[in-house]
């Protein structure tokens, strides 16, 4: 039986080793005989200094990437910020320095976004007086790794539904099926109309691969947006310890990400008719609140994630049912679109988070 399902939050050695491999070499140039060379830090160095090293799901850096500092606070304030480049000195990287700190250590947003990957954002904890680094994961949206999966579809979505399969390479992946209803009325951010011609691209994330949880936004131990309506669902914490300013930790059962854009390339946001979502719930993940296999009838809550905060949000809880083929999916309506996340959760006593 698989149980890592139910510790997401705490990599593998092996994965640590990897990512910490990642942020020595992955801002890393080579000259013409091969040999490494590190990438000059000197633009980086004041008081305090940020680098971030962006890859892929394999731990190839990724070049020209978006990446902004999310935060609410006057206390960190970005002065300088290098664009990650094609080729040259710091490719694959970027460097803040950040001017001033009113306590020892700040944890703020970091995301990073480039066309055709998912965005991302992770909390990153920013020690005073010191040259920090950390690696941020993007995933390719036509790239399939193992755990992560993804696929795409187009459709005039005034003729009828238009749905999406999703499917892991192998038995132990999951699999999601979103289905678009007719005339569903996409609006961008803005509240522009989109058109009827609809491309839809969806990457399913596998909790039980490692590659996938690197992957994984905002963070394993967060302090989610509305901790009332948590409260006021019912959904027990899987250490029965009552929710006060937000502060949980998640036990993933698997996350999504969608997108929606029509061919003048606006982006959907939010939806009149709700998106259907099916995702698969693998036989050998074991519930954390009864601590035996999940079963149909167990209630799992549901999360989306707002890439602007940078945090997750509790939006509804939903019973685990047959699938009409031997295993279980839970299905839910979606009414607008980011990161969708089906977590258990513990609460943690962190008060870190801005």
């Amino acid at each position: 039986m698989n149980t890592n399902l139910n510790k997401p939050q705490l990599l593998s050695s092996s994965l640590a080793a990897i990512l910490f491999s990642t942020l020595l070499l992955g801002g890393c140039t080579k000259k013409d005989n091969g040999t490494a060379v590190l990438p000059d830090t000197s633009t980086l160095a004041k008081d305090t200094a940020l680098k971030i090293v962006v890859t892929d799901a394999s731990g190839k850096p990724v070049k020209s990437a978006k990446l902004e500092v999310i935060t609410d606070t006057a206390d960190i304030i970005p002065d300088k910020q290098e664009t990650l480049i094609a080729s040259g000195k710091v490719a694959g990287t970027v460097g803040y320095n950040l001017n001033y700190f009113s306590e020892m250590q700040q944890t703020i947003q970091v995301r990073v976004t480039k066309d055709g990957y998912t965005t991302n954002n992770v909390p990153v904890t920013v020690f005073k007086d010191k040259s920090n680094s950390e690696n941020i994961v993007i995933t390719k949206r036509a790239n399939n790794v193992a755990g992560i999966n993804a696929a795409s579809v187009s459709g005039d979505v005034s003729l009828g539904n238009v749905s999406l399969d999703v499917s892991g390479k192998t038995a132990t992946e999951g699999k999601i099926t979103v289905t678009i209803p007719k005339n569903v009325g996409a609006t961008t951010v803005d509240g522009t109309p989109l058109s009827s011609n609809l491309k839809m691209d969806v990457v399913q994330f596998d909790a039980n691969s490692d590659a996938a949880l690197a992957a994984f936004p905002g963070g394993f131990s967060v302090r989610i947006e509305n901790p009332d309506e948590l409260r006021r669902s019912k959904v027990i914490a899987t250490d029965h310890v009552p929710v006060t300013n937000g502060d949980i930790i998640f036990q993933s059962a698997g996350f999504t990400a969608i997108e929606i854009s029509d061919e003048q390339g606006n982006v959907a946001k939010d939806f009149k008719k709700p998106l259907q979502i099916s995702t698969k719930v693998m036989s050998d993940f074991v519930n954390p609140q009864t601590k035996k296999l999940v079963k149909e009838g167990d209630i799992i809550p549901i999360w989306s994630f707002n890439e602007t905060s940078g945090k997750w949000k509790y939006d509804q809880k939903a019973a685990v049912v047959k699938d009409g083929s031997g295993g279980l999916k839970v299905d839910y309506d979606v009414s607008h679109l980011s990161y969708w996340n089906l977590d258990f959760y513990s609460v943690t006593n962190c008060t870190s988070y801005i």
